[in-house]
């Protein structure tokens, strides 16, 4: 079965806010938290999953706070799901022995690598009108 947690989704969402948040090139944890209206241990953890990832970097000082590592094109929604919860990936039946349904399970799981293989900016280009609050 496939899942993505709720802590990947947060995950994304933190991202986005790092990577669309204009007048902020660097943010806080208590902003970061504030925006998203996640708590603030959980984008602390979220944070050091990201930072591990080298997804986000840290910048020590008084204007310090996190920071993509890399601009929003370059960083893959699929990247993000990855760093927290691992592979996504389809998980077929205990035993499949037909030829069939194991191709069925390889298409499905293409299809959901395709769905998450975009990029923060392709993300925002695509959905932004549908993002009031994400």
């Amino acid at each position: 079965m496939i899942g993505i947690s709720t802590k990947a989704i947060y995950a994304i969402n933190i991202m986005y806010t790092l990577g669309f948040t204009p007048t902020r090139p660097c943010m806080q944890i208590k902003d970061i938290a504030t925006l998203t209206r996640i708590s603030h241990p959980y984008v602390e953890q979220i944070l050091a999953a990201l930072k591990k990832a080298h997804l986000v970097v840290s910048v020590r000082g008084a204007k310090g706070g996190y920071q993509l590592a890399n601009i929003p094109a370059h960083v893959r929604v699929l990247e993000i799901v990855n760093a927290i919860d691992g592979d996504v990936r389809l998980t077929p039946p205990a035993q499949i022995s037909n030829d069939v349904l194991q191709a069925l399970f390889s298409e499905v799981h293409g299809r959901i690598q395709a769905s998450f293989d975009l990029s923060l900016s392709q993300l925002h280009q695509k959905f932004q009108p549908f993002m009031y609050e994400i």
